[in-house]
């Protein structure tokens, strides 16, 4: 008997990383597709209305739902399944990018979950020690990370040099404004190569990440155009097998460069700031300003914590044939306890290592927790 799965995905992101999973195992499994973004929805993708009784059923008969929505929509989906229809569906959670601000917020928030697919070692670690201190038990599987693609890239690149952009990195008109001189600049000085920038959205295209600055009409509205910097809407891997060195602020992107051993650039051209998510690579070997044309070499053991392409025997063994899983699958939902000595020395060796200015991070955590026993337990 094959597994009924079905994936169900808030946003591009998660998307990406449900279509990697589905391809290795949709040769022995039924796979539905469920989004609760108009914005995705097409011929293979239906509409899950959260708040329809008929939409929640539409999962019950599942064997297997691999989750890809953030953890306030996660957790109420877990409770209306295991409540309000008595599904014993096993739920999946995952990740659609790098793990980093609020990472302990994240992690808590899919507790609940009968499995949670970490990126790394890095996040497979945390994840286990939170999960043992507050659950009793592991229910992390070290997957890698799911939007990674294998693709070689090709001998004879025809892009130089790609950046890709963020939609709110950096996020000040003034910021915005700088980095779209700062490219433009990069590629008037060397006329000879090919500059692409990556965007995640023109103006006025409806797009889930729609920047509020645009780097391209920035770039042409200050600066001009150039026949050698082009701007492409287009699929990123695509782009990132075509191209010679990828550059980023802090774009999850270039963990797939990286994975497959492409000349990556963290630009640190607007300084090392947590907000935007660039700390992460100060130990990287790969962090440079943006003109930057030496060698890039980075660090085997940073890369080793957090660059893992996603395990395809990892996936295959998370695929349970449906009968044996109804057979032996609980309907229950974990208790969560947060009030115990275990995750007290979980959150002090954290702040030991990270920095105790962090502290208001392990209060997210704390109260992600308390809602949680609150909106599963007692509501």
């Amino acid at each position: 008997m094959s597994s009924r799965i079905t994936f169900v995905v808030a946003h591009d992101a998660y998307l990406k990383g449900a279509r990697n999973i589905a391809r290795t195992v949709q040769e022995r499994c039924h796979i539905r597709w469920l989004t609760t973004s108009p914005l995705l929805v097409d011929e293979q993708i239906s509409l899950l209305d959260m708040d329809s009784s008929e939409g929640i059923e539409l999962l019950a008969d599942s064997d297997q739902i691999f989750v890809g929505l953030g953890g306030r929509d996660l957790n109420r989906l877990i409770r209306q399944l295991r409540t309000d229809t008595g599904s014993c569906a096993e739920i999946i959670g995952f990740f659609p990018g790098i793990l980093h601000l609020q990472i302990l917020e994240s992690l808590a928030t899919r507790l609940l979950c009968d499995r949670v697919l970490l990126n790394s070692p890095r996040d497979f670690e945390l994840y286990r020690r939170l999960a043992e201190a507050t659950l009793g038990y592991n229910n992390g599987v070290l997957l890698g990370a799911p939007w990674i693609t294998t693709e070689e890239v090709i001998s004879e690149p025809d892009i130089d040099w790609l950046f890709v952009e963020q939609s709110v990195v950096p996020q000040s008109l003034a910021e915005r404004t700088q980095l779209a001189e700062k490219l433009y600049q990069l590629a008037a000085t060397t006329p000879q190569q090919a500059f692409v920038v990556a965007l995640r959205a023109r103006k006025g295209q409806a797009s889930s990440h729609q920047p509020e600055h645009c780097i391209e009409e920035l770039c042409h509205s200050v600066c001009g155009s150039l026949p050698n910097l082009h701007f492409a809407v287009d699929d990123i891997d695509r782009l990132l097998v075509r191209t010679s060195v990828v550059a980023t602020i802090s774009s999850s992107v270039a963990f797939t460069s990286l994975a497959r051993g492409q000349s990556t650039l963290f630009v640190d051209d607007f300084g090392i700031q947590r907000l935007y998510g660039n700390d992460l690579f100060v130990d990287s070997g790969c962090m440079q300003s943006i003109g930057y044309s030496g060698s890039l070499h980075p660090s085997e053991q940073w890369r080793n914590q957090y660059v893992l392409s996603m395990n395809v025997d990892a996936v295959a063994g998370l695929i349970t044939d449906g009968s044996r899983l109804q057979e032996h699958k609980e309907n229950a939902i974990p208790r969560v306890s947060y009030k115990n000595i275990a995750l007290m020395k979980v959150i002090t060796a954290y702040l030991i290592s990270h920095g105790f200015w962090r502290w208001p991070e392990v209060g997210k955590m704390i109260s992600s927790i308390k809602n949680i026993n609150q909106h599963i337990y007692h509501s």
